[in-house]
């Protein structure tokens, strides 16, 4: 045991608890550097030591006195790795009674109180901590995660990963779906589904797709919603102006003419396809995703090659 001196001493003859430490705090406790040790380290004056505390964070400081070179020191950083967002977020999860053409039965769904959303399809709904964790990777940890009382949302990989990025979790009364905002968010999404998929005439197979589509249009689109002060929810969410071109250059199911790498000598490599939104995670951020005309097979294409 370490003393308040930095002396090694026998915690029996001090009647001191055995998880004593140097900084006289438990080694779950969240621990913190006040302004006078910061001054000294970073060797600046207390007044300015006390003002970056005051204006800063310390989420990532560990109780190093109650490790040694034989014990290793835990390496979670997801509240030091990703962004954070200074808005909660609600969460709940969306249920289709038909299976997508890509397996997906089920979609996990955040939005905001002021109408930014985001959608997650998924094949089962014990995987809804995966879309946590796409959301962490591609947008940020929000302040707080407010979801019903599902046992996918309140328990497992969940709630453990919102808890090692230092999200709180918070629970909505039972029966009550005016106070969770996903809620609401779900039933504008399912909406705009059913009447844009049934003006173009695409097949519903390809919920999942819209959906994902809809969610960053919704995002991207100036509300008439008192909090947003004349913003689109992605600009107040992200704090940046948002750039809506990788989903304003085409619409829902637009024929497009794109060049297909995997046409075999003599087909023309110059094939038709429907548009289905961004394809976030392959290739440049300008890239689609394209269904081609055996209905099947889904390509990620970059923009600039559609005419």
């Amino acid at each position: 045991m370490v003393n308040y001196k930095g002396e090694v001493v026998n915690a029996d003859s001090q009647n001191l608890p055995s998880d004593f430490s140097i900084f006289g705090l438990r080694s779950n406790t969240v621990l913190s550097i006040d302004h006078v040790e910061l001054g000294r380290r970073w060797g600046i004056s207390p007044e300015k030591a006390l003002r970056t505390v005051r204006s800063t964070t310390q989420r990532g400081i560990r109780n190093t006195s109650q490790y040694s070179l034989t014990r290793r020191i835990t390496t979670n950083d997801r509240s030091l790795r990703y962004r954070r967002l200074p808005h909660q977020v609600f969460a709940d999860t969306l249920i289709s009674k038909t299976v997508s053409i890509r397996g997906n039965k089920y979609a996990q769904v955040f939005a905001t109180s002021f109408g930014w959303t985001r959608v997650y399809p998924m094949s089962q709904k014990g995987l809804a901590h995966e879309g946590l964790s796409l959301l962490f990777q591609s947008d940020g940890v929000p302040s707080e995660c407010i979801v019903d009382g599902s046992k996918e949302q309140i328990q497992g990989a969940f709630r453990r990963k919102l808890k090692e990025a230092a999200c709180q979790l918070r629970q909505t009364e039972p029966h009550s779906p005016w106070q969770n905002a996903a809620e609401g968010a779900i039933h504008v999404l399912k909406r705009g589904a059913a009447r844009k998929m049934s003006k173009t005439g695409s097949p519903k197979a390809l919920w999942d797709d819209y959906l994902v589509l809809e969610s960053y249009i919704r995002s991207n689109t100036a509300h008439d919603i008192y909090s947003l002060n004349g913003q689109v929810p992605e600009t107040v969410m992200s704090g940046e102006t948002a750039d809506i071109s990788f989903i304003s250059e085409l619409g829902w199911y637009d024929w497009v003419k794109f060049r297909d790498t995997s046409e075999a000598f003599p087909n023309d490599k110059v094939v038709l396809g429907r548009y289905l939104g961004p394809s976030i995670d392959v290739g440049p951020a300008l890239t689609a995703k394209i269904l081609k005309m055996n209905g099947h097979n889904c390509l990620s294409v970059n923009i600039s090659w559609i005419e």
